[in-house]
């Protein structure tokens, strides 16, 4: 069985998905960590379950000093990721940032969505699930924690979220960490159908007798998304068919295994189920509800508009949101850095921590010396 093979439920958690853990313990071997200090301040791990903007929003604030920058994290999805994902690798930054692992509405510990039917949800169960609602939420928990600014990181979805996010709040966003973030829903549905038609077709023709079958049940799947109208059901199930092909977005399928190990001990350790955190259901409600405009819902036009600092991060062998996405977004954004990490597909802080690690701190310094000299 190979490596991709085995981590396929794995993906379906981090890339999806996706007493404070000691700083030291993230890596045993990790250099690029401080060690922890007695003197240093007292460190915190606060639970929250809030009532913002109408639903019940769970996040967890950890970090060793409140004096320290805060980190605002938004997963991925749609599909469901919940901030769990990212407690692992957040330890790494706690010693310079509080870190805010928001758990969005309709996932993790906040609201969930209650839907008579995944195929036809009723329109009452899903008018709430807007991305309007998912800025509003975030901005929520920013004023709920008195901030008046913060850096904000998004990942896959989350990208799309926190892009959404600056744009309107720039005021109170220090810096904006794009993480393979999905960028454009038509672009990402081409890219999806293109790659993975590909990959099926020298897997048929390749490939042993297993692998054929596989590959031609696939090549059916496609050729019908193909033939569907461009729309809301071509879209979903082009997301459907993504989420099951692993090749896509694993690039270090060990590091992806470890992490995966990393999670459930983060789940054991705070008595919730890592399982438990996928919510479905959100997919279906985010591409049904009209006011999402889900299959042509395009964020090219707000690149512009950015006017924080900006760090797009982006793993090499991402074929979920490609490198070719992080350069475009890249291009529109004025000043902006780009990293692309080898050995790295779709979840640059699981497939490699301590390069993301390193970048992601190096960009909060460079702004906070940059804020200070103004």
């Amino acid at each position: 069985m190979s490596s991709n093979t085995r981590c396929a439920g794995l993906i379906a958690t981090i890339i999806l998905v996706t007493t404070v853990t000691p700083l030291n313990a993230f890596c045993t071997t990790c250099d690029w960590l401080p060690p922890v200090s007695a003197g240093i301040a007292t460190s915190f791990d606060n639970d929250y379950h809030e009532p913002i903007n109408g639903v019940m929003l769970h996040f967890r604030v950890r970090g060793i000093d409140k004096a320290n920058p805060y980190l605002l994290i938004l997963h991925g999805g749609l599909g469901g990721a919940a901030a769990l994902g990212f407690y692992p690798w957040g330890t790494s930054l706690e010693h310079e940032l509080n870190v805010v692992y928001l758990d969005q509405r309709g996932c993790g510990g906040s609201t969930r969505l209650q839907l008579s039917d995944l195929k036809h949800p009723k329109p009452s169960e899903i008018e709430q699930y807007t991305m309007e609602n998912l800025v509003r939420d975030a901005e929520g928990v920013r004023k709920f924690l008195r901030l008046d600014k913060w850096y904000v990181l998004g990942h896959s979805f989350g990208g799309m979220l926190a892009l959404e996010y600056v744009v309107e709040n720039a005021a109170h966003v220090s810096g904006y960490i794009d993480m393979n973030g999905l960028l454009s829903v038509p672009l990402f549905v081409e890219t999806i159908l293109n790659t993975s038609e590909s990959m099926f077709l020298r897997q048929a023709k390749g490939g042993d007798e297993s692998q054929r079958t596989l590959a031609e049940k696939q090549l059916g799947a496609i050729r019908k998304i193909r033939a569907l109208p461009m729309g809301v059901e071509r879209a979903l199930q082009t997301a459907y068919l993504a989420s099951s092909i692993d090749e896509l977005g694993v690039g270090n399928a060990p590091a992806l295994m470890t992490y995966g190990q990393q999670i459930e001990q983060e789940a054991k350790r705070y008595n919730i189920s890592a399982a438990g955190q996928y919510a479905p259901e959100t997919t279906p409600a985010f591409a049904y509800n009209p006011r999402n405009h889900f299959a042509s819902r395009d964020d090219h036009p707000l690149l512009g508009r950015v006017t924080v600092p900006t760090l797009i991060i982006c793993g090499k062998q991402d074929h979920l949101i490609t490198p070719a996405t992080a350069e475009i977004v890249h291009s529109g954004i004025k000043g902006s850095e780009l990293l692309l990490l080898d050995n790295c597909g779709h979840a640059p802080y699981a497939e490699q921590p301590a390069a993301t690690t390193s970048a992601v701190l190096a960009f909060v310094r460079r702004c906070s010396r940059a804020a200070k000299s103004r």
